[in-house]
C-alpha cells in the first residue's frame, strides 16, 4: 500500500509551487492564460474587460505570493505557521467561491471554472485545517 504524508512544510511547498506556476503561467502568456479561462476572444466579450498588462500584473501578484511562501516555508514559528495557514486558506477558499461564481454566471469557462474551484477549494480545506487544528501533525492518508 502506497503511504502519503503532507507536513505543514510540505502544504506549504504545495501552495507554493502551484501559485508560482500559475502566476508564472499568466505573466508569461497573458492570451493563452485567457483563452484558457474565457475561450476565444471573438466569442466572449468579457475577455476585453481583462487587457494583457492587466493579466501580467494579477501573474506577478500571484507568483509573488508563492515566491513569499517558498522563502517563508521553514522558517516560520509554529504559531506563525498556523497564522499563516489560516490566513492562505481563507484566500482560497474566496478564490475558489470566485471560480465557482464565475462559471456559474458564465463569466468564465464552465470546466475552467469549476476545476479551478475544487482545487482552490481541497486546498483551502487543507490549510484552514492545519490553521485551526489544535496540534500540527503530519497528515497520513
Amino acid at each position: 500500500m502506497v503511504k502519503f504524508e503532507l507536513s505543514d512544510s510540505g502544504l506549504m511547498l504545495l501552495g507554493g509551487v502551484s501559485s508560482l506556476a500559475y502566476g508564472a503561467s499568466a505573466m508569461l502568456a497573458p492570451d493563452q492564460f485567457d483563452d484558457l479561462h474565457f475561450g476565444p476572444k471573438v466569442t466572449h466579450p468579457l475577455r476585453t474587460s481583462a487587457p494583457r498588462e492587466l493579466v501580467r500584473w494579477n501573474g506577478h501578484s500571484m507568483a509573488a505570493l508563492g515566491a513569499l511562501t517558498l522563502a517563508a516555508r521553514d522558517h516560520l514559528t509554529p504559531g506563525g505557521t498556523r497564522r499563516w495557514f489560516q490566513t492562505s486558506g481563507f484566500a482560497y477558499g474566496t478564490a475558489a467561491a470566485m471560480a465557482a461564481s464565475n462559471a456559474f454566471r458564465d463569466r468564465e469557462r464552465k470546466s475552467t471554472g469549476y476545476t479551478s474551484a475544487a482545487v482552490l477549494g481541497t486546498l483551502a480545506a487543507l490549510k484552514l485545517w492545519r490553521g485551526f487544528k489544535k496540534h500540527n501533525s503530519t497528515i497520513k492518508v
